[in-house]
């Protein structure tokens, strides 16, 4: 398991590179403030170390309390000698500070702060008070007065392992070690590390750590910042609960399959129900037109004996016209009820495919793309297996298509837009249509069912417009012979 780096500047890392072969170590964290946030000791405590953490500002040394229960937290400061002082508490977290110049330099820079009196205690007096044969590492971060805190310890009772003091003047790159090293130096210490904001010094007892912190962190070290980890932490539980969500999504998708199935449905019989009622408003049309002629042909029967005949043929004309306008009326009926059906199914699958575009284009999918990417190349094969990748990839999107009708519906709107919709959507349909288990739709019969007037229009007994023109000729040529011969 990767080291979790938590230290503003990967001290614990450092730390970590020396002392890792110690079980349930100790630590004496002197201006420890916050419990997470840029601590050297977090990660030591969550592998089962403990220590003393030293924080005067209340606000801080309570959420230590809360966060390390297992560990000793002290509501005080440490300087040279016991007693009580001014502190300046700042407005900007890990700013507070014992020493008035540094308070000084920070009020010039427009910063904001307090000052209110602390307890004060030696660094000699904590160690007497609980008792430790070792102390793996001191930590010293107290914005300006480390040399203070140092010159508080007894060094020929308690030393630490190694010392870590913060070496510049707070928020700046001047240095300020040379009094801290001449001290822990003449306390028989050894200089090890820096890090541009900490020095390390080693114990003369225990300088065989020294090799170990010879180089800065590196690749070989094995950590992750805590950011680094809480990012990919989220990222993983943001995935997670997409592909719960994306499921729950193609699940809808799949279980709404019959309104998909409908819409083709429907769309085919619409189809032939616009055909239908072109032909019939073609027929309806002769049949308008050959009524408005009939007058002029009752006009040269007048004088025949055929005269009665052919007015129970007009009206018997008239009467299968009257029908086929009520078949007309009752078709326009079922075609607008379907092509109503036809636009809600049409916006469902609209809404559903807006939802799964808002899905894809959110900030999380784009910004856990990278983590799914170094996830499949952690997980993804090598070598030979590479080689089948994009056939096996080909064969799955074949297989994904056929399956899934939000992918066919989503194809149909690319057709649409390359101009290929007419010859794909034929083709597509004379393949859907072959392969339905329904029974092929019928005008005639759907007819049959909403209208009986138009039983008698479809009947072997009615009469074409063919054979009525036929028959209308035939009665007026017999009568032009009758009256010839008269």
């Amino acid at each position: 398991m990767s080291f979790i780096s938590y230290a503003q500047n990967l001290e614990d890392v450092v730390l970590w590179k020396a002392l890792k072969n110690v079980e349930n170590g100790f630590y004496i964290d002197v201006g420890a403030n916050d419990p997470i946030v840029d601590s050297v000791t977090r990660s030591f405590y969550n592998r089962g170390w403990r220590g003393i953490n030293i924080e005067p500002i209340l606000g801080h040394f309570n959420e230590l309390v809360a966060d390390r229960p297992q560990d000793i937290n002290l509501n005080c400061a440490l300087n040279e000698s016991a007693g009580e002082l001014a502190i300046w508490e700042c407005e900007i977290r890990g700013w507070a500070t014992l020493d008035k110049e540094v308070a000084d330099a920070h009020e010039a820079e427009g910063y904001k702060g307090e000052w209110h009196n602390v307890a004060v205690r030696t660094l000699a007096d904590v160690c007497a008070e609980f008792r430790q044969d070792n102390i793996h590492f001191l930590k010293v971060d107290v914005e300006g007065v480390e040399l203070s805190v140092l010159k508080g310890n007894d060094w020929d009772k308690y030393r630490p392992w190694i010392v870590v003091v913060e070496s510049t003047f707070p928020n700046t790159q001047i240095e300020t070690h040379s009094e801290i090293e001449d001290l822990l130096i003449n306390k028989n210490y050894l200089f090890a590390y820096a890090d541009g904001l900490n020095r390390f010094y080693v114990s003369v007892e225990h300088q065989e750590l020294l090799p170990s912190l010879k180089y800065p962190p590196n690749v070989f070290d094995d950590y992750q910042t805590f950011s680094e980890f809480t990012a990919v932490k989220n990222a993983d539980e943001t995935t997670r609960k997409f592909e719960d969500y994306k499921q729950q999504v193609l699940d809808s998708v799949l279980n709404n399959s019959s309104i998909i199935s409908a819409i083709t449905t429907v769309q085919e019989h619409g189809n032939e129900l616009n055909s239908l009622l072109d032909v019939l408003h073609e027929r309806t049309k002769n049949l308008d037109e050959l009524a408005a002629n009939v007058g002029g042909i009752l006009g040269h029967l007048n004088s025949t004996r055929q005269y009665d005949e052919l007015i129970q043929k007009v009206a018997k004309l008239s009467a299968e016209n009257e029908r086929v306008h009520i078949a007309y009326d009752a078709l326009s009926k079922v075609h607008e009820t379907s092509l109503g059906h036809t636009r809600d199914l049409e916006h469902e699958i609209s809404v559903l495919k807006n939802h799964i575009e808002q899905i894809y284009g959110s900030t999380s999918w784009r910004a856990s793309a990278p983590v799914r990417l170094l996830g499949r190349m952690r997980n993804g094969n090598n070598g030979e297996q590479k080689v089948g990748l994009f056939g096996r990839g080909g064969r799955k999107l074949i297989r994904i298509f056929n399956n899934n009708p939000r992918l066919r519906h989503f194809t149909v709107i690319t057709v649409k837009k390359l101009g290929l919709y007419s010859p794909l959507r034929s083709l597509y349909l004379k393949v859907l249509v072959g392969s339905s288990p329904r029974t092929t739709f019928s005008a005639n019969e759907m007819l049959a069912g909403q209208n009986s007037a138009f039983l008698s229009f479809k009947s072997s007994h009615s009469l074409s417009l063919d054979e009525l023109h036929s028959r209308i000729k035939d009665e007026l040529k017999a009568a032009k012979d009758e009256r010839g011969q008269q």
